[in-house]
């Protein structure tokens, strides 16, 4: 008998999913709307291609995005980060609450953004949005099923 890091799972219960958005490769990626207002400002609107990443305790947005949001990154210090596989990355310390549109719903995505420009772009991660989120992969079908959490 072999031990293994996964544990035993009572029997599935059936979610019914009213969302769902095929990935054309191995990459969940998903066009998210995301705003950001300001106190006593208007609030600002931008889509960034985002990376659903369950690795990821919170958002991270390309500067671009960031640009377009109007938030002042410059009141922020950079910090090195650890990414998988052990690579580092350099990122604005400042966490800022944005403002996500997912499943028919706006929620509160905790976000912080690159230091440089990263190929790949932008991670949603889990503070906030998984919270708001029932989600499932099949990944053999390379589909993403979603529904509020409600």
């Amino acid at each position: 008998m072999t031990s293994s890091d996964f544990t035993s799972l009572s029997p599935f219960k059936r979610l019914n999913f009213d969302h769902f958005h095929r990935y054309a490769d191995d990459t969940p990626w998903l066009l998210v709307d995301f705003r950001y207002a300001p106190p006593g400002k208007a609030a600002t609107q931008t889509q960034a291609l985002v990376t659903v990443d369950s690795g990821s305790a919170v958002t991270y947005l390309p500067k671009v995005i960031a640009d377009r949001l109007h938030i002042p990154l410059s009141q922020s210090t950079i910090q090195e980060k650890p990414a998988a596989g052990g690579a580092r990355f350099r990122c604005y310390s400042t966490l800022w609450d944005l403002h996500a549109y997912l499943c028919g719903d706006w929620v509160t995505v905790q976000a912080r953004f690159f230091a440089s420009e990263i190929k790949g772009g932008a991670l949603l991660g889990r503070r906030g949005a998984f919270d708001a989120l029932q989600l499932a992969f099949v990944h053999g079908q390379r589909v993403m099923y979603a529904t509020p959490a409600r």
